[in-house]
């Protein structure tokens, strides 16, 4: 085991590692931009409006800002149950609207659950129902195989 100054040793070393890496690739950039070819690429970018242009293009009311927002809406980056543990009922819930059709988009939207989230845990739930089937189980859904193994359910919580 470590003892506490063999952490503060190894942390100080690593950061110095992470400081000294830096320092190369910082000084390469600056002597690209001190470079005629830095300099020409900084005059372009200038004479084409530079920084206050790309600003207007992510303006509210431009198209990217829309596609920008829509987007971070979309994937719920802002979803009310984030980070929190699946119930066991919007887990079935979950399986249920797959299975009607629903995409993982209108499923966010439902269970208050980001895109990504919707997805991670449908796919985990099709993994663990396949794995639990026994040869008895036939053709059940995978909701139908949820519903039925309540302990399934729970073990994924």
């Amino acid at each position: 085991m470590f003892t506490e100054n063999d952490r503060r040793e190894l942390a100080r070393l690593l950061q110095k590692r992470r400081r000294n890496a830096d320092t190369g690739t910082r000084r390469s950039m600056l002597r690209w931009a001190k470079s005629d070819r830095g300099k020409r690429a900084r005059a372009k970018y200038m004479a084409n409006g530079g920084r206050a242009k790309l600003a207007a293009g992510r303006a509210p009311g431009t198209r990217s800002y829309t596609k920008i927002h829509s987007d971070n809406a979309a994937s719920g980056l802002r979803a009310l149950r984030h980070r929190q543990k699946w119930l066991v009922a919007e887990d079935s819930q979950l399986l249920k609207l797959c299975e009607g059709g629903k995409t993982a988009r209108e499923i966010s939207v439902i269970l208050s659950r980001s895109f990504r989230a919707i997805e991670r845990r449908r796919e985990k739930l099709k993994k663990s129902c396949v794995a639990s089937a026994s040869p008895r189980v036939g053709a059940m859904s995978a909701c139908e195989c949820a519903v039925s193994d309540g302990g399934f359910l729970a073990r994924l919580v």
